[in-house]
């Protein structure tokens, strides 16, 4: 809840979204879309965590376990909502650099 990217998401809510894998990694032909992201507030964290099992689903049970505790032992964890907002234009930004791997 205090990280830059929040602080940063809660000053100016406009981002740029692109389509990637399951790691991070930006899709072949991937471009960037405006978007708005919107700081959840904490009451809202466990339906985030519900969400997001129910996408992920398998996937999800085994990596929150393992992933969330250690890193986020005593810190405030708060979700980021992304809404694409492809009407809104970006400001310049280069192409997205997409990598083979």
């Amino acid at each position: 809840g205090h990280s830059y990217k929040v602080r940063r998401a809660a000053a100016n809510p406009l981002v740029a979204v692109a389509a990637c894998n399951g790691y991070g990694s930006l899709l072949p032909d991937a471009v960037y879309v405006a978007g708005r992201a919107e700081v959840l507030d904490r009451s809202e964290f466990r339906p985030g965590v519900r969400a997001h099992r129910a996408k992920y689903g398998r996937h999800f049970s085994v990596m929150w376990p393992a992933r969330w505790p250690l890193r986020l032992v005593g810190k405030k964890r708060v979700w980021i909502l992304v809404v694409p907002t492809p009407e809104v234009d970006l400001p310049a930004i280069p192409p997205p650099v997409v990598h083979d791997h």
